[in-house]
């Protein structure tokens, strides 16, 4: 149909009655609007003021359509109303389609949906979309979601294969999905074949997934087994609550098939089902108990994991997990506030086990229980132990550590001196080697000694980003560490460090006009290949600066770091390896919650790097990493009824709930640093370590867990930046918490 036909048809529907005003509005229309063919932004810009957005949209829209086709006025007004509608409005999607700009066809399947499926069909035979094969991906996404598989199946089949890869996985997952849906089985087979070929463990998962659901639709054998290859595959994939609700009866009844998922649901951090299949089980398999007792632990849900450990012995006395459960048992019960039994049961371990290779971490481990009761003249033998007896153990380091700190808490400097340097003579790539510097220069000046300023002075210079070296600036009476800025601007920078911006190839303009219609994980795909062109990230740095392509943006930075460093670097390399990303979604959760957003992207910086598809091996997800467990605790708290562990990916969900939850931890906590352990390893392990008892620097030097240590400090130093980048901005510094 020639599109001044359309727009003929389109005038004559929405003019006689066709997504009109309400009778009370239509009746003030004479006087208010007396020619919606002069209506100018002002006339929209009353009603939007007036807080009546659909109405604002119905005037566009009605004037737009009494305005001739290829009225400049008719398309402006067409993008404006698509700007604040909401779906459905397939009316204002094919007027967008008569002349269209790049987000066009996106915006119009938004609104209209299955509507717009023959017009959407002629502009990509006329040649007139700028990412054709996107948009049909878009559209066989669109027309999965409501059903129409026949329509998804026409428009999968244009895409062609080579796209960037989460993109190719998209029209993979599209083309199996109605390819099934139309029992087009060949074709189906086809896709599922390429994604063996392939070896894409995620892809696959998909796949299997989606074979699954369609099989328990039609009653097919085998769609459980699918299922359960889609859990094993990719054990964090954004899919899994939904099928876990499918197969929960059948796991329940069938221990055998439960034990499958067991490993996957732990590492993929679906701790809550684990434990809902142990604790509701009828005869649950022996190490899904036992990984369910360990995620009670790792929650810090102390009396429920020993309730657990203790029924595992007494049911499976000689599981294969007796050893461990007998050794978190002992741990479980001294961090439920029990130490000496908890003492007791290690010792039973050792003497059960003795060949056991975790026997040698039971030393520190006795002694760590009573540091955490305050009986540190108890626990020095314990530590002297290990280090005498177990020094090739991994937790030789953390012993040898604590015997130092102990020497020193119980007021024999001298002794500490020389443990201290010992420590720093045996461990050269200790976690634990900038913070025995810092002690070892405050026993030495606490002594008389002078050389403890030099060395406090001398971490200071090596590891001037360090906490320890934060500490020694305190203790000396120095000013904190600031970052310095080059005068320069980023590009002029740039140039006189050798790296020339490029101009930004198709690639990455194809990239911007998807992250611009809201696809950012197929435009980050579009920026990688435009990198490949241009040799790296660090050319299209003032490209990605400029168009705020937040999970590229640390990358180009970190290639120039190192760049002129002597010079300063100029405040847009520092705003580009420190962005405000999400910034308007950041800013109003923050603002909710009474949490200081330059914190919060501190986090985000460190734990996802901006990318909201990132997770991890333990099965934290989105960009604040969330643990569904915790997430899921968080909405039961909340009474947030929408919620699904599978939305952790999406940013708005990420960000409410890590902010809601960082919050929460921040509030029992008296600094940043107490909140940022809390955060990474857990509010009970952060009381282990001293919390709210402990100086910061006695805090931070008690911090057991390797990954949790490197954690506070990277996250306390990115705090610095922010601040120093963006403290000067009052509506984000409001909110601040105390300092570290």
């Amino acid at each position: 149909m020639p599109r001044s036909v359309i727009a003929g048809v389109l005038s004559a529907l929405l003019l006689s009655g066709c997504g009109s005003l309400s009778g009370k509005d239509r009746e003030g229309s004479a006087s208010t609007y007396p020619d919606l063919s002069r209506l100018s932004p002002r006339h929209a810009d009353s009603v939007l003021e007036a807080g009546d957005t659909a109405s604002t949209v119905s005037l566009l829209v009605r004037s737009a359509l009494l305005r001739p086709p290829g009225d400049p006025d008719r398309a402006a007004m067409a993008r404006r109303a698509a700007r604040m509608a909401r779906p459905p409005n397939p009316v204002l999607a094919r007027l967008l389609l008569e002349e269209p700009d790049s987000l066009a066809p996106f915006q119009a399947l938004r609104l209209g949906g299955t509507d717009v499926a023959d017009l959407l069909t002629e502009g990509m035979e006329e040649g007139r979309f700028a990412l054709p094969e996107y948009v049909a991906l878009f559209a066989a996404r669109t027309f999965l979601d409501v059903g129409r598989a026949d329509l998804a199946l026409r428009f999968a089949r244009t895409v062609p294969v080579g796209l960037p890869r989460t993109a190719d996985r998209d029209r993979s997952a599209a083309l199996y999905e109605a390819a099934l849906l139309t029992a087009q089985d060949s074709l189906a087979t086809i896709q599922l074949d390429r994604a063996r070929v392939l070896d894409d463990s995620e892809l696959l998962a998909r796949l299997y997934h989606l074979r699954g659901l369609v099989g328990r639709q039609r009653r097919a054998h085998g769609w459980r087994k699918d299922l359960m290859r889609s859990f094993k595959l990719w054990p964090a994939a954004d899919f899994h609550a939904r099928a876990y609700a499918l197969l929960r009866d059948t796991l329940l009844a069938d221990s055998s098939l439960a034990a499958e998922v067991a490993d996957p649901f732990y590492s993929g951090g679906l701790w809550n089902e684990l434990y809902d299949l142990a604790s509701r089980s009828a005869s649950p398999a022996a190490h899904l108990y036992y990984l369910a007792a360990r995620t009670r632990d790792r929650l810090g849900f102390y009396n429920r994991a020993v309730e657990m450990l203790e029924s595992y012995l007494d049911t499976w006395p000689e599981g294969n997990d007796a050893p461990l459960a007998l050794l978190y048992l002992g741990l479980d019960r001294a961090r439920g506030g029990f130490p000496d039994a908890g003492l007791a049961t290690l010792d039973l371990f050792e003497s059960r086990y003795p060949r056991n290779p975790r026997t040698g971490n039971v030393p520190w481990y006795r002694g760590s229980i009573l540091t955490e009761s305050g009986r540190w003249e108890e626990a020095l033998a314990h530590f002297r132990r290990t280090v005498s007896h177990h020094p090739g153990n991994v937790t030789a380091d953390d012993a040898h550590f604590y015997l130092c700190l102990g020497l020193y808490r119980l007021g024999h400097r001298n002794e500490a001196a020389r443990s201290f340097a010992g420590f720093l003579d045996r461990w050269s790539r200790s976690v634990y080697r900038n913070a025995a510097r810092y002690w070892l220069g405050r026993t030495l000046l606490e002594t008389g000694d002078p050389e403890g300023r030099e060395i406090l002075l001398s971490l200071i210079s090596e590891q001037e980003r360090s906490l320890p070296a934060s500490f020694a600036r305190s203790y000396l009476g120095m000013p904190g560490w600031r970052p310095r800025f080059s005068p320069l601007d980023l590009e002029s920078w740039m140039d006189s460090v050798g790296v020339s911006p490029a101009e930004p190839p198709q690639s990455a303009l194809r990239g911007r006009i998807l992250q611009r219609c809201g696809m950012r994980d197929w435009a980050v795909g579009e920026y990688l290949r435009a990198e490949e062109e241009v040799g790296g990230p660090a050319p299209l740095a003032p490209f990605y600066l400029a168009n705020e392509v937040w999970e590229r943006m640390p990358s180009a930075a970190w290639r120039m770091w190192s760049l002129g460093e002597d010079l300063g670097r100029p405040r847009g390399l520092w705003t580009l390896r420190y962005p405000r990303a999400w910034e308007s979604l950041v800013v109003s959760v923050c603002d909710r919650y009474g949490f200081d957003p330059l914190l919060a992207w501190s986090i985000m910086k460190q734990e996802s790097a901006f990318q909201p598809s990132c997770y991890s091996t333990a099965g934290a997800r989105g960009l604040i990493q969330m643990i569904p467990s915790t997430s899921e605790y968080l909405a039961e708290e909340r009474d947030w009824s929408d919620y699904s562990p599978d939305k952790l990916y999406l940013p708005e969900v990420s960000i409410e709930y890590g902010v809601a939850y960082l919050s929460e931890v921040a509030v029992g906590f008296d600094r940043t640093l107490e909140t940022l352990a809390a955060y990474n390893g857990g509010p009970h392990n952060a009381m282990r370590w001293g919390a709210r008892r402990e100086s910061p620097e006695g805090f931070f030097s008690r911090i057991t867990y390797n990954e949790t240590k490197l954690y506070a400090e990277i996250v306390s130093h990115n705090y610095e930046v922010y601040k120093s980048i963006y403290g000067s901005d009052e509506a984000l510094t409001r909110a601040s918490p105390d300092s570290i």
